[in-house]
């Protein structure tokens, strides 16, 4: 093996009113097995979360991405020009959760009770995590 690098890198943060809080964070390696060939291997991942309150709802927002892959380089000059393929896992959720401070709250001007209705959930999450990379 010629040479090993490697990243790495992580950083939180939160607004100055603490309704906005998330992390994310990535790594990275890349190895060369061989004299024109370089597999690179990396991965990151991301939180997001949102409380807020509008009118007499109270909202809890929350989105996640987790991203990993590989990649095999083929570098067929000494310049940086790199035929490349490979493949990478993606996963996102997204979930939301709404609940009255009054016992009732009105959306698009109709009125609901929350013992009717119960808590307001919604939640999004990616159909197809795989995906094949060429370039």
């Amino acid at each position: 093996m010629d040479r090993i690098a490697g990243s790495e890198g992580r950083r939180s943060w939160q607004s100055g009113r603490g309704w906005l809080r998330g992390e994310h964070r990535h790594d990275g390696l890349s190895v060369r097995p061989f004299g024109n060939l370089v597999l690179r291997a990396g991965g990151g991942w991301f939180a997001l979360g949102h409380d807020f309150t509008s009118d007499d709802l109270t909202f809890d927002l929350k989105a996640n991405l987790l991203s990993v892959g590989a990649t095999l380089d083929w570098h067929p000059f000494s310049n940086g020009f790199r035929l490349s393929g490979g493949g990478r896992y993606h996963k996102f959720d997204f979930s939301g959760a709404g609940n009255s401070t009054t016992g009732a709250f009105t959306i698009n001007g109709h009125p609901y009770l929350m013992a009717t209705t119960g808590p307001i959930h919604a939640s999004v999450t990616s159909p197809s995590t795989i995906a094949p990379y060429f370039g």
